[in-house]
């Protein structure tokens, strides 16, 4: 990893940035490409006949015990789901999981491109989130919604301080190029 804070120019002042919160934001992107991972394998063994009988054998086991009435609810809801639908769902699961995890790791090793990914990615999902959270609101989804938001507008000012450094260092060259040479020697 680059060790290297970024920098940014206002007003000629240079204020050095820690990169703390870039850190979290790809954690949390990698996070989140595991969670994927794992949801992804739980399809798989819906799609073979042995996991399905399992699964089966488990509803009729639960049909009667009150306690379990939202887990009985998600897995008959998922064994009416069509295998053809669970492969597609499995392998967008494993895109999204690439996507995320590609996203984390260039953020951890501090790369523009992984931030510029990162930018169109979180600000194509938050109408989304939006949606959910005031349709279908959660405390989660809620407090996702607000981390997407803050990672986005956080990486969004690193991308405007990027800029501002790459055009003082046009700005130096230029000076450094029109500048008339100096003597050598005594």
């Amino acid at each position: 990893m680059n060790p290297k804070p970024i920098v940014s120019i206002k007003h000629g002042d240079v204020r050095v940035h820690s990169r703390w919160p870039l850190i979290l934001i790809g954690i949390g992107k990698i996070l989140k490409a595991l969670g994927l991972i794992i949801v992804a394998f739980y399809i798989l063994r819906f799609l073979n006949d042995e996991g399905r009988q399992y699964y089966e054998s488990i509803l009729e086991d639960w049909r009667d015990d009150p306690h379990n009435h939202i887990l009985y609810g998600t897995l008959v809801k998922i064994l009416a789901v069509p295998e053809g639908t669970l492969r597609g769902l499995r392998i967008g699961l494993l895109v999204y999981a690439g996507l995320y995890s590609t996203e984390g790791i260039g953020l951890l090793f501090d790369k523009p491109w992984a931030e510029w990914m990162t930018v169109i990615t979180t600000a194509g999902f938050i109408p989304l989130e939006v949606y959910e959270v005031l349709f279908h609101p959660t405390w989660v989804k809620a407090g996702l919604l607000i981390f997407n938001i803050l990672a986005l507008v956080y990486i969004c000012f690193r991308l405007r301080w990027r800029g501002q450094v790459k055009k003082m260092q046009h700005h130096l060259l230029e000076a450094a190029a029109s500048a008339p040479p100096q003597p050598v020697g005594p």
